[in-house]
């Protein structure tokens, strides 16, 4: 993916841009419940009104994106593969139940990648 860009923007329906006061090219804060990133805003039609949509697979902590000594070894690194916003800093934990609890789709089960309740803040 990073060979297409560099990072993952937030996409969002030009329409949903006008009522934000947004444009291509502007600086937001991504927030949900589990967490807050900072992106950089897209306008596309093909995403439905009232959806922000995000690329998955960028912000990595590890996978090369950080320097690890082995022994006397330097392993090698790539600071490019930590560029993005990680989906699982906003989605995995979810602040409204006690203790460590991920957030959890209500009708499927599993833990929201997709579907999490999000807002845009200017940055």
């Amino acid at each position: 993916m990073r060979g297409i860009h560099p990072d993952n923007p937030v996409t969002l329906h030009p329409d949903d841009a006008v009522q934000l006061g947004l444009h291509s090219g502007d600086q937001v804060y991504l927030e949900t419940p589990g967490g807050r990133a900072k992106a950089t805003v897209i306008l596309r039609h093909g995403v439905q009104r009232g959806v922000v949509a995000i690329e998955h697979g960028f912000g990595h902590r590890e996978l090369g994106a950080r320097a690890h000594r082995i022994g006397d070894k330097t392993q090698p690194h790539e600071p490019s593969i930590g560029v993005g916003v990680n989906l699982n800093d906003l989605g995995l934990s979810d602040p409204s139940r006690k203790g460590r609890n991920v957030f959890v789709d209500p009708v499927a089960g599993t833990t929201v990648r997709q579907g999490l309740p999000a807002r845009l803040v200017q940055a």
